[in-house]
């Protein structure tokens, strides 16, 4: 009897969202140490996770619920990048993310 109890508040409790891909320039090499960063779309100006990109342009961020979310991704040198919204219920791979390299400025 206890066991039905317990179920839809199990049911209704977050679970944590894996949100990986992967970041590289335009010449298809990884970009590395790039600053990504999770936003809820509701207001993104608060930050949910943030890390940096490995060795292989490859970052992980892990959200502690399903939702709809917006990805940045901040390097000096490069023009910063803002994802579209993206629903995230599971774990999910994003697209690739091309950093493109800012123009000299005089």
């Amino acid at each position: 009897m206890l066991l039905l109890f317990c179920i839809p508040s199990y049911c209704a409790m977050a679970h944590p969202v894996n949100i990986s891909g992967k970041v590289s320039d335009a010449h298809g090499k990884p970009v590395v140490y790039a600053n990504v960063m999770l936003f809820k779309t509701q207001d993104t100006t608060i930050l949910i996770k943030a890390d940096f990109t490995n060795d292989n342009g490859q970052y992980k961020l892990t959200a502690t619920d399903s939702g709809t979310y917006v990805l940045k991704v901040a390097l000096v040198g490069y023009d910063r990048y803002r994802s579209e919204s993206f629903l995230a219920e599971n774990d999910i791979t994003l697209p690739d993310i091309k950093l493109l390299q800012k123009e000299n400025e005089s």
